[in-house]
C-alpha cells in the first residue's frame, strides 16, 4: 500500500489495512482487548467463568456468550443446573454454526462456499494477540423498499391531482406498513403495485427489468430485512406517532432460552412491553386452538405470536422483541461472514469492487440491502488483500447503534427546559458500552416522548421533517457486527463463484408433528422454524423425528451415521427410519425423501453438537453430511418446561 511503513508495529499496521478497507472511521481507537492474554480476565473486572468466559492461557475463548451478556440477568433467578444448561444451548448453538460455516458452508448443493482455515472457531484456534476488533456497520433503514419502489412511488406523486400520498412521507410509510398493507390503503387512488419484482434470475444479471413477482421476504415484518425490525404505537386517530419500539435481538436466542425456561421468555415479554396480562400460552404455538407438544414433552415456541408480530402496536397485540423476518437470522450472519472470507477470480460476471456483485458471485445473501452486501465487501476486502483469517468477535451478535442524534431538532419550548433529544431513547436490553465490545451493544430500544414535555412527537423534526413515522428514526441508526482476525503465512486462495452441483443434501431435521404444525401455521411464510434444532438426551429414544433431504430418490436403503463434531469420530447413536426408503413428497416445490423414525442416544453419548452422514447401502456414490446446527445431544431431560 502505498504510503503506509514497513516500520509500523504488525499489529498497527493490521488496524490501519483495516481501517482502510472497510471505510470506517477508527478516529485512533485502539484495538479492543477481549482480555489480558495470561490466563486471567482484565484487571478490575470481576467475571464469572461460567457466565462471562474470555480467553484460556492459550489464547483460546472457553465458551461463546450470549449477545450482550444478557443471559446472566435471563436466568439469574433459575436454578444453576438451568443456567448451566441453558449456556451450553448457547455456546452449542454458535459452535455449530461456526463449524458448519467452516466446513460445510452452502455444501452439498454448492461448490466452492467453503473458506476452510480463513474462517476460524476462536475455541479451536486463537485470535491475534491482541484481537483487533473490526466494527461493520450499516443503516437499519430497509433499502431493498427504497431500491424498488421509490421511483415508482416518484410517479405516483407527480401524477397524482389528490394528495392522498404526501411526498415527502410516502417512502417513510411504505416501510413503516409494508408494500401489502400500503398497496391496500392507496391502491384505489394510486394504483400503487407492491408485485413489481424482478425475479431471482434477474437479480444479479446487471439489469433488474421489474416484473410481476411480490415483494419478498414474506411475513408480518418481512420486508424489514436489514436485521433491525420495529413495531409502533400510534394515536387513536393514526395521525401521531406515540412510541416506536427497535429491535436487532436474533430468533435463535428465544428458541434456545425456550427450550429450558419458557417462563423466562415470558418474563422478557412482559418487561418489555409493561404487560403483566401477557400469558405463556399466547407464545407457545397453536394449531386449530391447541397448542404443540413436542415429543419430548416441551411445548413449541411461536416466533411471530401476537406480541411480536408485525409493525403495529395495540393495547392486544404487537411488540418487537425478536427479528422475524426470514433472512434476520444470527445463523445466516456467521455463513455470510465465513462466505465472505473467500477472494473470488475475477471474471466478466463480477467485479470484486462491487457489493453486489460479490454477493451474488458467493450466493451468502441478497443484493440491494443496505446489510448483506456491505458486510460481505468489508470482510472479503481485508481478507483477499491480507495474510489474515476472519471470524465474528465474542459475543457473536447482532447491535443497534445510538441514533444520530444531531438531524433530529426539538422545539423550542423543550429546549428551555433543559430537555435534550436523548431523553427520548430508552435501551431496554442490552448495553451502550462495555469494555469488551466496541461501541454500542444495544438490543432492544424504544423512543418516545417524556410526558412532561407536553408535546406531540410531530413537533419534533428528524432531517427537517416532522417525526410522524418509525422508519424516519430507522433511517438514523446503524446496526453493527464486529469481526475479529487471525494472522496467517500467506493470503487466502481465490476460488471461482459458487455453483450448483447437484448432489444429495439434506434440508432440514426437526420434529415431525412441528415441521406439521408449522406449515399448517404458516411459519415457513411468516418466519423460520428451523432455528429450532432437535436436543436428544443421553440414555434416551426421541420419537418421531424427521430428516427432510433431496437427491436421494434411487435410494433404496438409507443408513445414518452420526459423527462427534468435535473429533470427527463415530458415535454409537442409531436413526431407525420408519421407511429407510424414505417417503417422496414436495418439499420447496422439489421431490424431496422424508425419513420419519427414532433416535436413539446411548448413556455413554459425548454431550455436544453431532452431524449425521446419510449414505445409501446400494450405491455407495450416494452420501451426504448434515451439517451439526441441526442436532445436539445434551445432559438428561430434568428440566422443568
Amino acid at each position: 500500500m502505498v504510503g503506509m511503513s514497513n516500520s509500523l508495529p504488525k499489529q498497527n499496521r493490521y488496524v490501519i489495512l483495516l481501517c482502510f478497507f472497510l471505510m470506517i472511521s477508527c478516529k485512533g481507537d485502539k484495538p479492543i482487548l477481549e482480555t489480558e492474554l495470561n490466563g486471567e480476565t482484565n484487571e478490575g473486572l470481576e467475571l464469572n467463568a461460567m457466565i462471562n468466559p474470555t480467553l484460556d492461557s492459550n489464547g483460546l475463548l472457553k465458551a461463546f456468550n450470549t449477545p450482550a451478556f444478557v443471559g446472566k440477568k435471563d436466568v439469574a433467578d433459575l436454578p444453576l443446573e438451568t443456567q448451566e444448561a441453558f449456556f451450553d444451548v448457547w455456546d452449542d448453538f454458535v459452535g455449530a454454526w461456526t463449524e458448519n460455516s467452516i466446513s460445510v458452508g452452502l455444501e452439498p448443493s454448492y461448490i466452492n462456499s467453503l473458506p476452510g482455515d480463513y474462517y476460524f472457531n476462536p475455541k479451536k484456534v486463537a485470535m491475534d494477540k491482541p484481537p483487533i476488533a473490526v466494527p461493520i456497520r450499516w443503516n437499519s433503514f430497509p433499502y431493498r423498499i427504497y431500491f424498488y419502489y421509490q421511483s415508482q412511488l416518484n410517479k405516483i406523486v407527480k401524477e397524482n391531482k389528490e394528495p392522498h400520498i404526501e411526498a415527502k412521507y410516502a417512502l417513510y410509510e411504505l416501510a413503516d406498513v409494508g408494500p401489502t398493507a400500503f398497496a391496500k390503503k392507496y391502491s384505489e387512488f394510486t394504483k400503487f403495485d407492491p408485485n413489481i419484482l424482478p425475479s431471482g434470475d434477474d437479480l444479479c444479471s446487471g439489469k433488474v427489468k421489474y416484473g410481476n413477482t411480490a415483494f419478498d421476504p414474506t411475513g408480518p415484518r418481512g420486508w424489514l430485512d436489514e436485521y433491525c425490525e420495529f413495531a409502533a404505537k400510534r394515536s387513536e386517530d393514526g395521525s401521531e406517532l406515540d412510541w416506536a419500539m427497535f429491535t436487532c435481538e436474533n430468533p435463535e436466542y428465544y428458541w434456545s432460552l425456550w427450550s429450558v425456561s419458557p417462563e423466562s421468555v415470558l418474563k422478557i415479554y412482559k418487561e418489555t412491553l409493561g404487560n403483566p396480562n401477557i400469558v405463556i400460552d399466547d407464545l407457545r404455538l397453536t394449531v386449530d386452538g391447541k397448542a404443540v407438544q413436542l415429543p419430548n414433552g416441551s411445548y413449541a415456541y411461536n416466533p411471530v405470536n401476537k406480541w411480536n408480530s408485525g409493525t403495529e402496536v395495540t393495547d392486544t397485540s404487537g411488540g418487537a422483541i425478536h427479528l422475524t423476518s426470514s433472512p434476520n437470522e444470527l445463523s445466516a450472519e456467521i455463513v455470510l461472514a465465513a462466505g465472505a472470507c473467500i477472494p473470488r477470480n475475477e471474471s466478466k460476471s463480477i467485479d470484486n469492487d462491487v457489493a453486489n456483485g460479490l454477493i451474488c458471485c458467493s450466493n451468502y445473501g441478497r443484493p440491494y440491502r443496505n446489510s448483506d452486501p456491505h458486510i460481505g465487501q468489508s470482510v472479503n476486502q481485508v481478507i483477499a488483500n491480507n495474510s489474515l483469517a476472519g471470524t465474528l468477535l465474542n459475543p457473536v451478535g447482532l447491535y443497534l447503534q445510538l441514533p444520530n442524534f444531531d438531524v433530529f431538532e426539538l422545539p423550542q419550548s423543550v429546549i428551555e427546559k433543559g430537555g435534550k433529544i436523548e431523553d427520548c431513547w430508552k435501551v431496554l436490553r442490552g448495553e451502550v458500552s462495555n469494555p469488551y465490545y466496541p461501541n454500542n451493544m444495544i438490543l432492544r430500544a424504544k423512543f418516545e416522548v417524556p410526558e412532561s414535555w407536553d408535546i406531540k412527537t410531530s413537533e419534533i423534526k428528524v432531517a427537517s421533517l416532522p417525526l410522524l413515522y418509525a422508519s424516519q428514526i430507522a433511517q438514523t441508526m446503524e446496526v453493527q457486527l464486529v469481526a475479529a482476525s487471525h494472522a496467517m503465512p500467506e493470503k487466502a486462495p481465490a476460488q471461482d463463484c459458487v455453483s450448483e452441483n447437484n448432489l444429495p443434501s439434506v434440508e432440514l431435521v426437526i420434529y415431525n408433528n412441528l415441521y406439521e404444525a408449522s406449515l399448517a401455521y404458516g411459519l415457513d411464510k411468516k418466519s423460520n422454524f428451523s432455528s429450532n434444532p432437535i436436543t436428544s438426551y443421553v440414555d434416551s429414544e426421541n420419537k418421531e423425528v424427521l430428516i427432510i433431504a433431496s437427491g436421494f430418490d434411487k435410494c433404496t436403503d438409507a443408513k445414518f451415521e452420526f459423527y462427534d463434531t468435535d473429533t470427527g469420530q463415530l458415535t454409537d447413536m442409531k436413526f431407525v427410519p420408519d421407511n429407510p426408503e424414505g417417503v417422496k413428497k414436495d418439499f420447496e416445490e422439489d421431490p424431496a425423501q422424508f425419513y420419519t423414525g427414532t433416535l436413539y442416544t446411548p448413556p455413554d453419548t459425548p454431550f455436544g453438537n453431532k452431524s449425521i452422514k446419510i449414505s445409501c447401502n446400494n450405491d455407495p456414490s450416494i452420501s451426504t453430511l448434515v451439517t451439526p446446527a441441526f442436532f445436539r445431544v445434551a445432559k438428561t431431560n430434568d428440566l422443568k418446561l
